[in-house]
Order: structure tokens, then C-alpha cells, then sequence
């Protein structure tokens, strides 16, 4: 049943690449779509990743004080 949680992740993705980046757009050409993934998602998607991994990081050394 793995696949169900992954479904579930995705669809609530989808719905926010839809609401955040894409409010207004309906039928788009896909090199706007792919400009406006690579400029604006992508980055954003960076910036979490690596704000993921900090706070990781740093409970990590917190529990090994």
C-alpha cells in the first residue's frame, strides 16, 4: 500500500504547483510551462532541499551534545 501514500504526496503537489505557480494558466505552450518550472519551481524546490537538509544536520548535532 506504498503506493497510495506516494499517490496522495503527488496529488497534493500537483494541486499546489497548480495553486502557487500556475493560478491563472490554463492551456499553456510547454515552453512556458518548462520556463516557468525552470525558473521559478526549480529554484524553490532547491531552497527547501537544502533548508531540509540544515535542519537535519543541526538535530543531529543537537542530540550528540
Amino acid at each position: 500500500h506504498h503506493h497510495v501514500n506516494r499517490n496522495n504526496y503527488i496529488e497534493s503537489w500537483h494541486c499546489h504547483l497548480k495553486e502557487v505557480y500556475f493560478p491563472s494558466l490554463r492551456r499553456q505552450r510547454v515552453d512556458v510551462l518548462v520556463y516557468i518550472l525552470w525558473s521559478l519551481v526549480l529554484p524553490d524546490l532547491m531552497q527547501d532541499h537544502l533548508c531540509t537538509v540544515a535542519e537535519f544536520k543541526l538535530r543531529r548535532m543537537n542530540k550528540a551534545e
